[in-house]
């Protein structure tokens, strides 16, 4: 068992992750919350992202329309790994928690297209990261 102090964890007897060291408190994990809780709705709708600055803002999990149909986390160690891309040929399965606190397993969509392109590093992953309407939307 790892103590305290040190950076290395052993999930398993074959594998060791190594933690990613930063501001005191912030830690690295293999979990991605939906880029759609950073920005109000208003953000994730039309071609364009709007220029309005106010929409960059955090938002309440009371702004879920449809918590059912709404992704909030995705593992993303069982998502991208590249060795599963290559046996399979395509990324996924998505493993992904939603607003309602229900849990699924997401096939990936080969066919999904990006309905639109934002800045600052939104992941294109089907749906749950860039949803139109954005935690008012759905992704299933």
């Amino acid at each position: 068992m790892a103590s305290p102090g040190d950076p290395t964890v052993t999930p398993s007897r074959r594998t060791k992750e190594r933690l990613l060291s930063g501001p005191n408190g912030v830690f690295a994990s293999r979990f991605n919350i939906s880029h759609t809780t950073f920005a109000d709705s208003a953000y994730w709708r039309g071609a364009n992202p709007p220029e309005n600055l106010r929409v960059y803002r955090g938002t309440r999990i009371s702004a879920a329309v449809f918590p059912s149909s709404k992704g909030l986390f995705v593992d993303h160690q069982t998502s991208l790994q590249a060795e599963l891309a290559s046996r399979r040929g395509a990324l996924g399965p998505w493993v992904v928690s939603r607003v309602d606190g229900g849990a699924m397993i997401d096939p990936y969509d080969p066919a999904y297209q990006q309905p639109f392109v934002r800045p600052y590093g939104a992941y294109p992953i089907p749906g749950l990261m860039t949803t139109v309407d954005g935690l008012a939307g759905r992704d299933f």
